[in-house]
């Protein structure tokens, strides 16, 4: 089962050139226990310390990706409460461009079961 985890982190790596690891759910396990091997896989497969990180709480952790992302970055967020998730990031984007710029069918997608954001 670790194996498992840590070949998703290296799974992770192979994508991203970021990664910023939250995990509120520990699975049974001991608080902050499945993120460090998620984070092990990502370093086994060659990431350096800086471009991962580990910040357990997903609130704190979406905070800190808007805080380092730069114009052209995408950010992948990966949850299991997605309107908790939804409405901070509709936040954020309304900080940035203003309530009256979020496009007509982000605004609706926020009523409907499965939610999707596509930011170009």
């Amino acid at each position: 089962m670790d194996n498992d985890i840590k070949s998703f982190g290296a799974a992770l790596a192979q994508v991203y050139d970021h990664i910023i690891i939250a995990d509120a759910d520990p699975r049974h396990r001991k608080s902050g226990e499945t993120s460090e091997l998620v984070q092990a896989g990502v370093l086994e497969y060659g990431f350096t310390e800086p471009d991962v990180q580990v910040i357990n709480d997903p609130i704190e952790a979406l905070g800190h990706a808007f805080s380092i992302v730069q114009p052209g970055d995408l950010i992948v967020v990966q949850v299991d409460e997605v309107d908790q998730m939804l409405q901070r990031v509709m936040e954020y984007f309304e900080r940035i461009v203003g309530v009256a710029e979020i496009p007509i069918a982000i605004k609706q997608s926020m009523s409907c079961a499965d939610r999707y954001l596509i930011f170009d």
